[in-house]
């Protein structure tokens, strides 16, 4: 009984993940089909984590949960600092473009994209050059 109550709450759990996601994917370019004229230098991540935030906001909750280090409430450590809060936003837009790519691989290309900049400008070499 008790398996069959955490099964399903998992289940609802998941299920609304994917409608955020799919939902965040349709509206907004950066985590759907990007323009390739887009300038991924210039994309803001506090901004995009408020676009996750407004569109999945039980997804963005989960993911800055996981991410926030469990000390952080403590007064000793003077709470959350601006520059923690940059990276666990980075690490939701990180997470969120790698799982909107493997529910939609081709509609879904920001992941994509980032590894091809990142590859070319480190000097490695396209397949048959």
């Amino acid at each position: 009984m008790l398996e069959d109550v955490c099964g399903s709450a998992t289940s609802l759990v998941f299920e609304e993940a994917k409608r955020e996601l799919a939902s965040l994917m349709k509206r907004q370019p950066l985590f759907g089909r990007i323009d390739h004229a887009l300038d991924l230098e210039a994309i803001n991540f506090r901004k995009a984590a408020e676009v996750i935030r407004t569109y999945a906001l039980n997804w963005y909750d989960l993911l800055f949960q996981l991410l926030t280090n469990v000390r952080s409430h403590r007064p000793s450590t003077g709470g959350p600092s601006s520059r923690m809060e940059r990276r666990i936003q980075h690490g939701i837009c990180t997470i969120t473009s790698m799982v909107c790519h493997s529910q939609a691989q081709h509609n879904s290309n920001l992941l994509t994209a980032l590894l091809t900049k990142y590859l070319m400008g480190s000097g490695t070499k396209r397949r048959g050059d």
